[in-house]
């Protein structure tokens, strides 16, 4: 049976022209219709419009072809292979000329439409005070019409529906699912499924001009891996520790690898237990060259950093770190319960006891800083600028606000391998401001050493304000730690209100170091 007619009574047979389907309730131009508003003219087996309130069924299914087991008694059978599951009843009233208006979906919710299973819609229609027996088919092909087609079809309208589909695929971890990024752009571990589905990853594919940087921890001090465009070459923020063989070519400190395997250069390696092994190699202590002939089985403390070096004297190993000059350092030695956790090697290789002073200029902006707030108090902006008159750049803070808003600016600093001492007055800074009030702007300046504890400042490190360019020299107290090949903290704090600005220019850093050959 392909239409079905209810049995004539004082509410005549009803049939319909369906006027149209489509999408309605859209909050906004890219966003997913909740409904869709489906639209009849009634008139009964006379003509005439109806206008007697009606009660409409409506539902989904995945054929255009009704069957008599679509139904079971007066009520849709649930176990129909081609119904979907979804369906709901609206009472309504015609308009005088017989029109119907239904939102479709207003009092049970749209489904995820997906068009490969919702592609039909099944419309029945009743009196109001009839039985459900007493529904009947809506039938858009009439009579005498193709007789297998006996629904409407939803056309692209599941797809309008539902735009969290791309291509028939939703967000999620399966196979086929789409990746969604957070509100800060990246990918959140949950949407990461487990293995690896590709043999090549590529960073900057579209070859953009600069340096590619894989970043690793948290934002403030993150190790990176960045191949260097200037430099031709990948660079490690970090120690990097190597299980298994490394094959090296070219050079190694600017001294060529063959050249350093032939001379037999120091260099030590862990052996079992607690204890190190040196290799056989060429030295100068004081201008003199001399050879060392290698040892091995040289005991190591556990629990501790041990400082492995050669002195005037031979071979030293000292849980104190490495002398303030007249050595050649070898390595650093790390152990933990009872095994050796890193061999760090910090050789100045074929070098003598030499001193030299140095100086490190740091100009803004500092290469490798962050910037954040701390939460409070930070409403402002940070930016770099250009002083022509005094020829440097520097950062600039400045706020709207009529309260101090503070910003911060950490400074990584890697002291070098041949680092020996700070000189007198190690931090110079120059700073400038709006006004000379530290109410109205103000610099503050911190510390951690290289074993990240608070260094105690000498000299003037807060409420710094100048309306001409000064500089405050700060000296280093208390009994920091300065491991050569360390990274030590320079954190500055930037404050200012009322339109007034904080600026911020170069850094030094003076320090001797040895010096090679």
């Amino acid at each position: 049976m392909k239409r079905l007619l209810a049995p004539a009574s004082a509410a005549t047979l009803i049939v319909s022209l369906c006027l149209g389907l489509m999408p309605a309730r859209a909050l906004a131009a890219a966003a997913a219709p909740t409904t869709l508003l489906y639209t009849a003219i009634m008139r009964d087996s006379q003509g005439a419009f109806v206008t007697q309130p009606l009660t409409v069924r409506l539902s989904f299914w995945t054929s255009t072809d009704f069957v008599t087991t679509d139904r079971n008694g007066s009520a849709i059978n649930e176990d129909a292979p081609d119904y979907t599951g979804w369906s709901e009843v609206q009472n309504v009233t015609p308009a005088g000329s017989g029109l119907v208006l239904l939102y479709v979906g207003s009092i049970n919710p749209l489904p995820e439409l997906d068009y490969d299973v919702h592609k039909f819609l099944q419309v029945e229609v009743k009196g109001a005070n009839q039985s459900d027996a007493d529904y009947q088919l809506i039938d858009i092909a009439g009579t005498g019409g193709t007789d297998s087609v006996d629904r409407r079809p939803l056309f692209n309208f599941a797809y309008a529906q539902n735009t969290r589909m791309v291509d028939g695929r939703m967000p999620g971890t399966g196979s086929g699912d789409l990746l969604l990024l957070t509100a800060a752009g990246t990918v959140d571990d949950a949407q990461m499924g487990d293995g690896t589905n590709a043999s090549t990853f590529t960073i900057d594919a579209d070859s953009a001009d600069g340096d590619a940087t894989l970043s690793f921890g948290n934002r403030i001090l993150p190790a990176t891996l960045t191949f260097s465009e200037t430099h031709n070459r990948f660079e490690f923020s970090a120690s990097v520790r190597i299980e298994g063989d490394l094959t090296v070519t070219g050079t190694i400190n600017g001294f060529s690898v063959d050249a350093l395997a032939a001379a037999g250069a120091l260099s030590v390696s862990a052996e079992d237990g607690l204890s190190i092994s040196v290799a056989a190699g060429a030295y100068s202590l004081n201008g003199n060259p001399a050879q060392y002939s290698g040892t091995s089985g040289v005991a190591v403390p556990d629990n501790a950093i041990t400082a492995v070096y050669l002195d005037t004297d031979g071979l030293q190993v000292s849980e104190d770190g490495f002398p303030a000059s007249g050595h050649i350092p070898l390595a650093q030695v790390r152990t933990v319960g009872g095994s050796i956790v890193s061999v760090l090697d910090v050789r100045a290789l074929l070098s003598d006891d030499r001193e030299t002073q140095q100086q490190l200029t740091l100009h803004s902006p500092f290469e490798g800083s962050s910037t954040k707030g701390d939460g409070s108090n930070n409403v402002g902006m940070l930016y770099v600028d250009f002083d022509a008159t005094a020829q440097r750049n520097f950062y600039l803070w400045t706020s709207t606000q009529s309260t101090l808003q503070d910003y911060e600016i950490n400074i990584p600093v890697t002291l070098p391998p041949t680092f020996l001492r700070w000189r007198d007055g190690p931090l110079v800074i120059r700073y400038r401001s709006s006004t000379a009030l530290a109410s109205d702007n103000s610099l503050d300046v911190s510390m951690t050493d290289t074993a990240g504890q608070a260094v105690t400042l000498g000299g003037t490190p807060t409420s710094l304000a100048s309306t001409a360019w000064a500089q405050s020299s700060l000296s280093f107290g208390g009994t920091p730690t300065w491991t050569p090949g360390g990274t030590m903290m320079i954190k500055l704090k930037v404050s200012a209100r009322d339109h007034n600005e904080m600026h911020v220019g170069p850094l030094e850093l003076h320090f001797d170091v040895l010096q090679k050959n």
